[in-house]
């Protein structure tokens, strides 16, 4: 699909997978997935089984372009919103239960959305993304779920290592998963399954344990 973007007046591509159960009757969940850098919003849908998980839960699954390769930091998360404020009005979206994941750039963004727009998503997970400490304070309200392959780069795994630290001295919700034996994945390895694709059944689990708080 595509959108006009009142931001500079430019058709901004996303694709959305819609369950085979959904019936518009009540309000469902829906995951927003961010590519990676030198990807684009197809590939959640290409390379990844994000579909079977969609089909498993009834949740809607939305891929934006974030501008390309913004790490969805200023339009690149703007972006991001106005996908989720589209297929909200389209479909009928619990706003309760909005989520976002992504890899690497597209893990980055996860925590630039959630910075830079509280009070949007329920719960985040961040695969192979980078984050300093220092931004604990504005992500400590909403759930995390941090993911990294232990033979990524150590930019990758002390992310995680980092994060978590932060989290526990503010007790913020935040939990992580270090996966032996994996890297950092993406487009160009040639190792399968990535990263990516072993954990999505770890983040679908983890959002629906998760709804916005009143």
């Amino acid at each position: 699909l595509r959108y006009w973007s009142e931001l500079d007046q430019t058709a901004q591509p996303y694709e959305v997978y819609v369950p085979t159960s959904w019936d518009g009757k009540k309000p469902t969940a829906l995951v927003v997935a961010l590519h990676g850098s030198t990807e684009d919003e197809t590939v959640y849908f290409e390379r990844y089984s994000i579909e079977e998980q969609a089909e498993k839960y009834g949740w809607i699954v939305a891929t934006p372009y974030g501008r390309g390769q913004r790490a969805y930091n200023d339009a690149g998360g703007r972006d991001v919103m106005d996908v989720v404020d589209r297929v909200s009005r389209q479909w009928a979206v619990d706003p309760d239960r909005v989520y976002i994941t992504g890899h690497s750039m597209g893990g980055m963004g996860c925590v630039a959305v959630v910075r830079d727009y509280p009070g949007t998503f329920a719960a985040a997970a961040p695969i192979a993304g980078f984050a300093q400490p220092a931004m604990m304070d504005q992500l400590k309200d909403t759930p995390f779920l941090w993911v990294v392959g232990a033979k990524d780069g150590d930019w990758a795994t002390n992310t995680v290592k980092n994060m978590m630290e932060a989290a526990t001295k503010v007790g913020a919700p935040h939990t992580s998963k270090v996966l032996a034996d994996y890297d950092h994945g993406g487009f160009l390895d040639l190792k399968w399954p990535t990263v990516v694709e072993v954990t999505l059944p770890d983040v679908f689990a983890f959002f629906s344990n998760h709804k916005m708080k009143k």
